[in-house]
């Protein structure tokens, strides 16, 4: 189900990213070619300075969720000592979140 459910969500994005990496290689490929770029990064930098790409948001997200583990003994303990089953169900009863 989750898998389903993800899958249906991200399609889209995952679609647009494939033809950003094509055209971001173009981009790489033209900024060589006409020598718009001593360094070799400028096409680097240009993509990188979009902040609201919805297809990054799995990985901000799951790097917000390591952060708030990282930071809480009970959460930490919880998702070394547990089965994912169990860590879902406390996290479902959210007793977790009473601090954030």
């Amino acid at each position: 189900r989750f898998e389903n459910t993800l899958v249906k969500k991200w399609e889209a994005p995952l679609v647009n990213d494939f033809f950003c990496m094509i055209y971001f290689g173009l981009l790489q490929k033209l900024v060589i070619k006409y020598k718009l770029d001593e360094n070799g990064t400028l096409h680097n930098n240009l993509v990188s300075g979009a902040k609201d790409i919805v297809s990054t948001e799995p990985v901000t997200l799951t790097s917000s969720i390591a952060n708030w583990i990282s930071q809480s003994d009970e959460a930490t303990a919880l998702f070394k000592n547990y089965a994912p089953a169990y860590i879902l169900s406390a996290l479902r009863q959210e007793k977790f979140f009473t601090n954030q």
